[in-house]
């Protein structure tokens, strides 16, 4: 999957990262966006159209459903606890960082995705909602939130090769999310949690549970803000639309699994009741918002 990096990002391509990284509070620009913005004509649209609907409170909180929801089914699917990772003080504290990032983002990522799903249906464009009275959050990354680095999808490590290998053909991945790539950076944890969780996702239940939190994820989609005024964007001229729609039709399917896969390795080391919110979730929360 073609993709540009945030290092090789450039003009209105990299000001655009910027502006996700401080509108999705979050270090990094994970693989969605990268992937889309091969196709910059649709990506500009794109975010002009989302932008104003992700800094809503609506769509945090809908986002905060969503991983409510998701920390509950995958606590029915875990049944074992693994805490024999043989790890330092200071490499456990930080995987247990990289998951409180993942575990704060795929949601909101999943919620946009399926509004723009609903968004680039033209028929539908009329029934999303109007509302002008969107509290909006501060745009800007929590000083504490673990910087989102990862390690090539292509390692030279043949441990970390083996399992990536293996978690794709797994989950039938054209490219590896960044969630399993920063995991990466500790190849026994990564090994060892990934051997845990494997049979979990190839089974039944499991995949019912990703269905019905895609399922949620249209319904809440359907009643976010459009927090912009005037008209609204008109995407059906934008190039390689076709395409497009594939792959948020794509990541639409994938980034359910996503998130009940972060929470089964969260697992390890939290309850499912210290998982239900996130302590990033706490932090726009208690910072003043706005009316539009």
């Amino acid at each position: 999957m073609p993709v540009i990096d945030e290092y090789e990002a450039t003009d209105e391509i990299e000001e655009i990262y910027y502006d996700i990284r401080q509108s999705f509070r979050v270090t990094g620009v994970n693989l969605i966006f990268r992937s889309l913005a091969v196709y910059d004509e649709f990506f500009i649209k794109m975010w002009q159209e989302i932008q104003p609907v992700v800094i809503t409170s609506q769509f945090c909180e809908a986002a905060d459903r969503l991983r409510l929801e998701a920390t509950l089914s995958a606590a029915k699917l875990k049944k074992d606890i693994n805490k024999e990772y043989d790890l330092g003080e200071s490499q456990a504290f930080q995987i247990k960082d990289a998951l409180d990032l993942y575990h704060y983002i795929n949601p909101k990522l999943l919620l946009m995705v399926s509004y723009l799903q609903f968004a680039l249906a033209e028929e539908n464009r009329n029934s999303l909602s109007q509302s002008s009275h969107s509290k909006i959050i501060l745009r800007r990354i929590p000083t504490d939130m673990y910087p989102m680095e990862m390690i090539s999808e292509n390692p030279n490590d043949p441990v970390v090769k083996k399992v990536f290998k293996d978690i794709k053909n797994t989950l039938g991945l054209k490219s590896l999310n960044s969630d399993y790539r920063t995991l990466g950076l500790w190849p026994g944890y990564l090994s060892k949690a990934w051997m845990q969780i494997k049979p979990v996702v190839q089974s039944k239940d499991y995949k019912t549970a990703a269905k019905e939190l895609r399922d949620r994820s249209r319904e809440l989609a359907v009643s976010l803000p459009i927090s912009r005024s005037g008209k609204q964007i008109d995407f059906s001229k934008a190039s390689n639309l076709s395409k497009v729609k594939k792959m948020i039709s794509y990541f639409e399917d994938i980034l359910p699994g996503l998130i009940l896969n972060i929470v089964l390795f969260q697992l390890d080391w939290k309850s499912s009741e210290q998982l239900k919110t996130s302590r990033f979730t706490e932090a726009w929360q208690n910072e003043r918002g706005y009316e539009l």
